[in-house]
């Protein structure tokens, strides 16, 4: 385990970090007891070859997706009508009003993840 000196432990990522992590927790390498995604890039992870279908089937920590609405990686409808379609317990989609990949906002970053690992 790559981090069992650090556990219990929460993952904060954006982008290709949310696969990343995502492929780590589908391989039991890592184990958080939650996960916070921003910026979730469904499309860039299946153009690299990710089998994100089955990942997600294995998934089961509580998850907070942060989206904005027309984020060039995913926007936030497609990501809530994707993740409705899996069996992904105890997850949430925070939807932001933007057209851009980035999430700069801090306080607000601050805020939703201090209210998510509470």
């Amino acid at each position: 385990k790559i981090c069992e000196n650090f556990e219990p432990f929460s993952i904060l990522a954006k982008s290709a970090g949310c696969l990343l992590a995502l492929k780590l927790i589908c391989e039991d390498k890592i184990n958080p007891e939650k996960c916070f995604f921003m910026g979730f890039p469904y499309g860039f992870g299946r153009n690299i070859g990710l089998d994100i279908d089955s990942m997600f089937a294995k998934y089961k920590t509580p998850t907070l997706f942060l989206q904005k609405t027309q984020d060039p990686a995913m926007a936030s409808r497609k990501l809530k009508d994707y993740l409705s379609t899996k069996d992904i317990p105890n997850y949430e989609i925070q939807e932001i009003p933007g057209s851009e990949h980035h999430y700069g906002d801090i306080e607000l970053l601050k805020d939703l993840w201090g209210d998510f690992i509470s």
